[in-house]
């Protein structure tokens, strides 16, 4: 990990982000391939249950989007939350993150779709909600700009984790306990040393303390593009002019 936190304004840069963008890349291939019949989604994407006669598919399911509107929120999450994490980690140690969310998450569902007598089909999102949670853990008091709402991550985590939860519930309430089986492993992975107990030395970050981790001058972007606090610096330069003037 480097000296400088990944988290602030630079971490908007896909400069050593190699797989953030290789998984963007690949999501529209596939998208445009299926849409042009190009390639059966069956073969890339998790049903479950059905993981266990399809095993590559807790692989590649990450890796099929099947439409446009859901490609460009993939898109943007991923490339402001898990570009923070890929140069935090490096690329090798957040790949080996992101798989093994990918296929715990697809073990766990395929275990609640059997016990539930429940099918469905796994989209891309569920193993961002576990790249967001890791995330939201390290860097708590970071604020995210959420559409027009600006949401502190430690909120925007427990956000993530009721969607994921209530998303597979609407089937069986049972259904979205093992839809968090991935959430579960981030917090595993940031609270409880996985990776640092792992052969990647680096794969965890030091701990950030509350009192590290709100730095007043490493704001993200997308707070300083946040139109609220466009105004409210505004507000404070009129103010500190006034004040210069004697007014």
């Amino acid at each position: 990990m480097r000296g400088y936190s990944p988290y602030g304004a630079s971490g908007l840069s896909t400069q050593n982000t190699p797989f953030t963008l290789a998984l963007i890349a690949i999501n529209f291939v596939t998208l445009v391939a299926v849409t042009f019949r190009l390639i059966d989604p069956a073969w890339l994407a998790l049903t479950v249950p059905g993981a266990l006669a399809r095993p590559w598919t807790l692989l590649t399911y990450p890796l099929v989007s099947f439409g446009i509107i859901g490609l460009l929120f993939y898109g943007i999450w991923i490339y402001f939350i898990g570009s923070a994490l890929e140069r935090a980690w490096g690329t090798v140690n957040y790949v080996v993150f992101f798989i093994a969310v990918s296929v715990v998450s697809g073990i766990s569902l395929e275990l609640g779709a059997m016990l539930t007598h429940s099918r469905l089909l796994v989209d891309n999102w569920l193993p961002m909600a576990a790249v967001t949670l890791a995330f939201c853990l390290l860097m708590p008091y970071v604020t995210i700009l959420l559409f027009i709402f600006p949401v502190q991550a430690r909120i925007l985590g427990w956000i993530e984790m009721a969607i994921v939860f209530f998303t597979y519930a609407s089937r069986s309430p049972l259904l979205g306990f093992f839809a968090l089986a991935g959430c579960g492993v981030a917090w595993l992975w940031i609270n409880r040393g996985i990776a640092a107990k792992s052969t990647f030395g680096s794969f965890h970050p030091r701990p950030i303390s509350r009192r590290t981790s709100r730095p007043r001058e490493r704001l993200p972007l997308m707070e300083k593009i946040n139109p609220l606090e466009w105004w409210k610096r505004y507000k404070r330069r009129k103010q500190f002019e006034r004040l210069m003037r004697g007014e």
